[in-house]
């Protein structure tokens, strides 16, 4: 029996994140694969222009690196991530990522189509969560704090003054 306990615990502690449901769509393989540190098979996922833009954008053109740096060092290591909800008109999905902190983190997978496959196009969000109303903006691209590919409004604001 002790000896069972402690092969448990021994396991546990050798566990990667817990994914709530079977990471079947393209944008769960994504982001379990980002969190888990998994370059080649995050890259699998990815479209060919959010590859060229983690190349010039993220450290050593990994997109783990990028995925890293949205995720403070003290929330600790990552302990599961589930679906919550996906936007059929955005073409993007809300996942919950749980860290040992007090509320469950929101990230948006941005998704497209590339050669006839579904890919991702990009993601937004790794924040806490603020509750329902703020990560339906966060899904619906309503609140894009954190957004990569980063959006280039250089010249948004010259052409609305013009329209005046």
């Amino acid at each position: 029996m002790v000896i069972a306990l402690c092969l448990l615990i021994g396991g546990l502690a050798y566990m990667s994140v817990a994914f709530f449901g079977n990471p079947t769509t393209v944008a769960a393989r994504f982001l379990y694969a980002a969190i888990e540190g998994d370059e080649i098979t995050a890259r699998e996922y990815m479209s060919s222009s959010l590859k060229a833009a983690v190349q010039q954008e993220c450290d050593g053109g990994n997109v783990t690196s990028c995925i890293d740096w949205l995720i403070p060092d003290e929330w600790g290591s990552p302990l599961a991530i589930r679906f919550v909800f996906g936007s059929g008109s955005n073409q993007s999905e809300l996942y919950y990522g749980f860290w040992p902190v007090p509320a469950p983190v929101s990230m948006v997978i941005s998704l497209g189509s590339e050669n006839g496959k579904e890919v991702v196009t990009g993601w937004r969000g790794f924040i806490l969560s603020e509750g329902e109303n703020p990560d339906m903006d966060l899904l619906e691209g309503d609140n894009l704090v954190n957004q990569f590919p980063r959006i280039d409004f250089t010249g948004v604001t010259e052409d609305l003054n013009r329209n005046r």
